[in-house]
């Protein structure tokens, strides 16, 4: 993702991470593309994000991705986005708002969606590390309780 785009990947990211420990943020400023690139094979998923005025970053990535036999899911605005071509599966999500900027809310929306999916598809995968986490969230007392 890139500008506005990339909170939806970052929420992605997040939530991802929480649930399997080898998911990573993939940014174009951290300079080491590349190599990612490079360390791509069919076991990877790539989670892409871009809305009219597409990122070239993200088609250019996505693109290299498929070449090393990645699977990508795109969310983007459109059937015809130019992720298209490059995306295993595509998830439209319509962007437009006020004047000054498009909305991100629906692409948020399914995102929280493929979430819940997979906490419940994959439950008894998951459940330990979930447990693991609000475990040492408690110990640290992290929370305000009244």
């Amino acid at each position: 993702g890139f500008r506005s785009s990339l909170s939806v990947v970052y929420f992605m990211y997040y939530r991802l991470h929480r649930l399997y420990p080898n998911c990573e943020l993939l940014m174009p400023e951290s300079g080491n593309l590349p190599e990612k690139i490079m360390d791509l094979s069919a076991d990877d998923l790539i989670i892409a994000c871009t809305f009219s005025r597409y990122s070239k970053n993200v088609i250019d990535f996505i693109e290299d991705a498929k070449k090393q036999n990645a699977k990508v899911i795109s969310f983007t605005d459109s059937y015809s986005s130019p992720v298209k071509t490059h995306s295993d599966i595509l998830l439209p999500c319509l962007n437009d708002s006020t004047p000054f900027h498009n909305s991100v809310l629906s692409a948020i929306f399914v995102a929280e969606y493929l979430l819940q999916e997979i906490v419940i598809k994959y439950s008894n995968k998951v459940s330990d590390r979930l447990d693991k986490i609000e475990s040492i969230l408690s110990k640290k007392d992290s929370f305000y309780v009244k």
